[in-house]
């Protein structure tokens, strides 16, 4: 099957990369550079509406899910040695970005469900927490606005 190819989405991708590489920098090895972290923030909402397209263009969001989940889980090494936060004692960023795909996943399906991940969020402290679930949630009951 051939991919097609979404220059717009591609684009956004790579925005996405250098504003996140910029907060991580500004968050790691440069601190004192408040403005890298100001430029970072961009990073969360467009790699939460890539999640979106993601999930429009899927054909099987478990698939989707168990790839998020677990580069979330690979990830965390990394993201504890350089923070120096216990191994779970705070959870990074694709921790959200799965809750989100579970939270959509369960609004579509059973939105009675759609607290478990909320719920999670706050229990296990993700990386933005509840609101970066709840944004998620918001930019996909938008993305035809």
């Amino acid at each position: 099957m051939e991919k097609s190819v979404d220059l717009g989405r591609d684009i956004l991708k790579w925005i996405a990369l250098v504003t996140m590489t910029l907060d991580h920098t500004g968050a790691i090895l440069l601190p004192d550079v408040s403005i890298l972290r100001v430029i970072g923030r961009l990073s969360f909402p467009l790699f939460s509406y890539l999640l979106i397209l993601g999930l429009e263009s899927t054909r099987n969001v478990r698939n989707y899910f168990a790839r998020l989940l677990l580069f979330a889980f690979i990830s965390q090494i990394p993201f504890y040695l350089a923070l120096g936060v216990q191994p779970l004692e705070h959870l990074n960023i694709f921790f959200t970005l799965s809750s989100g795909l579970v939270f959509i996943h369960f609004i579509r399906k059973n939105p009675v469900l759609a607290l478990l991940p909320l719920l999670a969020s706050i229990v296990l402290h993700f990386d933005y927490g509840i609101y970066g679930i709840v944004l998620i949630g918001c930019m996909y009951l938008l993305r035809n606005d």
